[in-house]
């Protein structure tokens, strides 16, 4: 701590956001919400992703400050504007669900799709459910099964129940039954119970 202090005193935005990290963990010993969002704010204000993203959950989730959803947005905001995948996601499902902020598909659907281009196993099995179902956006099978795919090669065990689910009923995609064993034994190795569930039967 007393090391990275002096880096972070001497402007060091890496050091200022792990001391942040450092003070805000319980199990740390050296618990110090003042100090963690000190440090944070500081490692935020100089332009760092991280900060600014675990600042952002902080304020969206009421963890150790009062629920600020606006101040959320704007921290993920300047993450996400910084290739923070996470960050994007995060604004996507806060759009997506309409939580705290006026229900906005076009905006969730825009910091999805950059959260999963980024490579976000999350955002793509998020955002592949979205066209799969195809009520709040247009229908698209193809994307749909691209961006499975993508999830599931990232052991995203969802994706691949999914996955599985799609080529063993054969309704959007031809039947399957060899690539839906695949990806619900995939699954079920990861303790899906769903999986497990289809491979029982």
């Amino acid at each position: 701590i007393r090391y990275f202090e002096m880096a972070a005193r001497l402007g060091n935005v890496h050091a200022q956001y792990v001391l942040g990290k450092i003070y805000l963990d319980s199990d740390s010993g050296h618990e110090n919400v003042e100090q963690a969002l000190l440090w944070l704010m500081k490692s935020a204000d100089n332009g760092n992703d991280l900060a600014q993203y675990a600042l952002g959950k902080l304020y969206r989730d009421g963890s150790h400050v009062e629920i600020d959803i606006q101040k959320a947005l704007d921290f993920f905001t300047l993450a996400a504007e910084q290739d923070n995948s996470y960050a994007a996601y995060a604004l996507g499902k806060l759009y997506l669900a309409g939580e705290g902020v006026l229900k906005d598909m076009e905006t969730a659907v825009k910091w999805l799709t950059i959260s999963a281009d980024i490579g976000n196993q999350f955002a793509q099995y998020t955002l592949a459910k979205l066209y799969l179902k195809g009520e709040d956006v247009p229908k698209d099978i193809a994307k749909a099964m691209e961006l499975f795919k993508k999830s599931a090669l990232q052991n995203n065990s969802f994706a691949q129940y999914q996955l599985g689910k799609l080529y063993l009923i054969g309704e959007d995609i031809p039947k399957d039954v060899e690539a839906a064993v695949r990806w619900f034994t995939a699954s079920a190795e990861q303790g899906n119970q769903y999986a497990q569930y289809q491979l029982g039967k």
